[in-house]
């Protein structure tokens, strides 16, 4: 377990990050990719899912991200132990994986936003800066209308929106029950956004 927080001015409370991954060097470079961002600090990193949950816990950070596959938990089950204590509490997964049912799996668990560790390391402070937004900032977006896959290399996923349930939206009509669950968690490639 590494806690570290960088000595900051007198009254500024920099927005904490949780990181968590199983590999050493990805939470280096995460650590300096997110750390060079003006007003971030990573408040601690965890090298398991049982470790990630523990420190969220003890720590409350602003933001957590996590890998879905490490050792002793997985990232999708330390994100409902997380949520189940912290609902309001970000969490976004950073993975090599970016398969549909793990998508489908991250939006049950609660996942706000997808990020495929093959995408410029500039998709991931934007879906941080997002999840920052609604978690205590100006509100204009909470990043609660879904999740969202940025950098995503397949092209699947673009062209039709894939609701929870696993259907296509071009495949099905929703019913009037699930419309505004289903516009929650929608899907989306960052080139179907641009």
């Amino acid at each position: 377990m590494r806690c570290i927080l960088a000595p900051y001015r007198r009254g500024f409370v920099p927005s904490r990050i949780l990181i968590a991954d199983d590999h050493d060097g990805m939470r280096q470079m995460l650590k300096k990719s997110l750390e060079g961002h003006p007003g971030w600090a990573v408040l601690a990193e965890a090298k398991d899912g049982m470790e990630a949950v523990s420190l969220a816990l003890e720590l409350l950070p602003d933001v957590i991200i996590l890998d879905p596959a490490m050792p002793q938990l997985d990232g999708l089950h330390a994100t409902r132990n997380i949520l189940s204590v912290l609902p309001d509490t970000p969490i976004l997964l950073y993975t090599s994986h970016a398969w549909p049912t793990l998508l489908i799996e991250a939006v049950r668990a609660g996942v706000r936003q997808v990020v495929s560790k093959s995408a410029p390391v500039e998709h991931l402070i934007e879906a941080v800066e997002v999840a920052l937004r609604g978690n205590g900032g100006d509100g204009s977006d909470d990043g609660r209308d879904g999740v969202k896959l940025a950098g995503s290399s397949s092209g699947s996923e673009s062209a039709a929106d894939t609701t929870a349930s696993g259907q296509s939206s071009a495949s099905r009509q929703p019913s009037a029950s699930d419309q505004s669950s289903a516009s929650r968690r929608r899907f989306r490639t960052s080139s179907s956004q641009e």
